[in-house]
């Protein structure tokens, strides 16, 4: 097993770089695989998404928890998109982070 999951005292799961790499690749698979039914996974893709997740990375992991993680993955794409779309920012691939000059952070940040 890779790596075990850790829960906070409050049992919010805490999410590392693999975990997220691993959850992406497994819905990529999904999406490939035709499991993604009118914009929404299949049971069948979630019953794959967790049981190929639970071998990787403990057996703490169930559905809810992995859709609450596509929610956060969502809501961080769409943040980054919504930059990314916007005059004055642009995209460092090296770092794979948003980019602006501090009077355009400044602007956007108002």
């Amino acid at each position: 097993m890779e790596s075990e999951s850790s829960s906070a005292a409050n049992g919010r799961t805490t999410w590392t770089p693999p975990m997220d790499h691993l959850f992406i690749e497994l819905m990529v698979e999904q999406v490939v695989n035709r499991q993604l039914l009118d914009g929404q996974f299949s049971k069948t893709a979630w019953a794959n998404i967790v049981t190929k997740f639970k071998e990787s990375f403990g057996p703490s992991f169930n559905k809810k928890v992995s859709r609450n993680c596509m929610k956060t993955l969502k809501k961080i794409f769409n943040g980054v998109s919504s930059l990314r779309g916007t005059s004055g920012f642009g995209w460092n691939d090296t770092k794979e982070i948003v980019t602006a000059p501090d009077d355009v952070w400044k602007k956007h940040i108002e």
